[in-house]
């Protein structure tokens, strides 16, 4: 076999690598692009199990059979696509929970549909009669899932609002379902800036920016301009 993958002049194609991102390295004969790919024989292989291909040249008939991997939805196998947990960075969102920690949204995508839903989770207010009663109120729901996402699991389950059996979610079953995440106390609206300290505790109302960072999360996912439906 010659140095390009090929016998007798002929790429024979009888192996798959992953292509896992590129760049631009210097070399003898200057800048040149690469593809940064990962094999499957071990780490005793290239680097670590990863290697450099000369980017552009379709070495080894790089550029010649590639494959795009793709999630694919049976129904059969899998009722539904779980819930997958997302956090919002609250040094560039501003979102947070009442205890400081991150806020976040749960998202399942549908299948290959433009269609979506967002469900606004619910849990009533932070209460009380006077500010320490309301603020009291607060802390109290600061540990738990009400207050904190410490607690949230990878994956949630949200079969109480979407039927995990799309034969008995007659609306929503194939549709983008995002499910925005209740833990400031204000019914998703409260805002100040800084915390306010109750009983040595920092408190964090961030309904607002809680809201908007999980507006613009699922624009990110699903642009409205591609979105033939949407429920809230």
């Amino acid at each position: 076999m010659g140095d390009d993958c090929s016998v007798e002049g002929k790429v024979l194609f009888n192996h798959a690598i992953n292509i896992i991102g590129y760049g631009t390295e210097d070399t003898d004969v200057g800048p040149t692009d690469y593809w940064l790919i990962q094999n499957s024989w071990g780490a005793n292989w290239g680097e670590n199990g990863y290697a450099k291909i000369a980017r552009g040249q379709s070495i080894c008939g790089l550029a010649e059979s590639l494959f795009i991997p793709t999630t694919v939805y049976d129904p059969a196998i899998d009722k539904t696509r779980p819930f997958q947990r997302h956090l919002h960075k609250y040094q560039s969102t501003g979102a947070r929970c009442l205890d400081g920690s991150e806020a976040g949204v749960y998202f399942s995508p549908g299948n290959g549909t433009s269609k979506t839903v967002l469900y606004f989770e619910g849990g009533g207010w932070c209460s009380g009669h006077t500010s320490d009663q309301v603020l009291q109120s607060c802390l109290d729901r600061s540990v738990t899932d009400l207050g904190t996402s410490l607690n949230w699991q990878l994956e949630g389950d949200y079969d109480y609002v979407f039927r995990a059996d799309p034969d008995k979610d007659v609306f929503f079953a194939d549709w983008n379902k995002f499910v925005i995440k209740y833990c400031d106390g204000g019914r998703h609206q409260s805002y100040l800036e800084e915390p306010v300290t109750f009983k040595d505790t920092k408190l964090y109302f961030r309904g607002h920016a809680n809201t908007i960072a999980a507006l613009e999360f699922v624009n990110k996912m699903l642009p409205l301009e591609i979105t033939s439906d949407f429920v809230l």
